[in-house]
């Protein structure tokens, strides 16, 4: 019988405990290194948003995308919130925003997968001969790796999320881009079916993109238990490690969810807590679900510690 989330938690953290002098220098690092990130990138350009002005200092406001000297502008006029968001933005702008973000991500997804491995190496219980955490810059094929498997899980599933999302962002469009004070009760029984229309496509949206997330991180995993597998081959093998328990897994990994919202608020520093707990939970599930498939007689994707 396969353990219930708590009890996956709970030797998560018996786990996190006993192994604790192993791993924390290095959350400590990374936590550092991705604060330290977030805020040069808002001062390097990095970031990217919004402005919201109030539509009575911007009256002829009109919905769509301009060109303009050396770049563009995107308005969005909503009245229904009295508001005009718009986002302007040269071609130098976009060049340096990628460009800040492309060397952020391979300074970053290096030394992530780095302590990810050493999470790994504690869940197995190996006190000693550590690799180095740099070696995943030095080796050319593990900075490779690493890079790849950063790019599906951050860039690729952020992509999918705003594309599964879209549908709801246009119903949204359209109800704020409109004036709805005083209309008939039909037209407001219509408009309140839109909202909630739009709020279930949003919120499935998200679902399946965290789904489709939870279904690629083992990828992850089996990087960091087997740094010298051939890219093809921890995708496949990462893949095959929650073959049979994706909606389980899904559900699993969807329960840590508040602690991910509240990393989000804290501009990652909860992560010092959060991921390594989330590792070493998902570790545990892995390693029940690869002793699942040795007792069916398939080919386990991690094996177990």
């Amino acid at each position: 019988m396969f353990p219930k989330h708590g009890q996956l938690k709970q030797s998560a953290k018996m786990t996190m405990g006993k192994s604790m002098p192993l791993w924390m220098k290095a959350i400590f690092f990374l936590v550092g290194v991705q604060v330290l990130l977030h805020f040069l990138r808002a001062q390097l350009g990095g970031l990217l948003g919004w402005y919201l002005i109030p539509i009575s200092d911007f009256a002829n406001a009109q919905t769509g995308y301009f060109a303009a000297e050396k770049g563009f502008e995107v308005v969005f006029r909503m009245d229904a919130l009295q508001m005009v968001a718009a986002m302007s933005l040269t071609y130098a702008q976009i060049a340096q925003f990628l460009l800040v973000n492309a060397v952020a991500l391979l300074l970053l997804a290096p030394i992530k997968m780095g302590a990810l491995e050493r999470f790994w190496l504690s869940f197995q219980g190996k006190a000693q001969d550590f690799p180095s955490m740099f070696r995943w810059y030095t080796k050319p094929s593990l900075l490779g790796k690493s890079i790849l498997v950063s790019l599906i899980l951050d860039l690729g599933c952020r992509l999918l999320a705003i594309l599964l999302m879209l549908p709801s962002s246009l119903i949204y469009f359209y109800l704020y881009a409109g004036s709805w004070m005083g209309t008939p009760a039909e037209a407001s029984y219509v408009i309140s079916l839109l909202a909630f229309l739009g709020m279930t496509l949003l919120l499935g949206g998200a679902a399946l993109a965290f789904y489709c997330y939870s279904a690629l991180y083992p990828i992850a995993y089996c990087l960091a238990a087997q740094p010298d597998y051939s890219f093809g081959k921890v995708v496949r093998r990462g893949l095959d490690s929650i073959k049979g328990q994706r909606g389980r897994f899904f559900r699993f990994r969807l329960s840590f969810l508040p602690w991910l919202i509240l990393s989000s608020f804290s501009y990652g520093v909860m992560d010092l807590y959060i991921l390594p707990y989330l590792s070493f939970a998902s570790f545990h599930f892995l390693q029940e679900a690869a002793i699942l498939r040795n007792q069916n007689g398939d080919e386990p994707g991690i094996e177990p510690a």
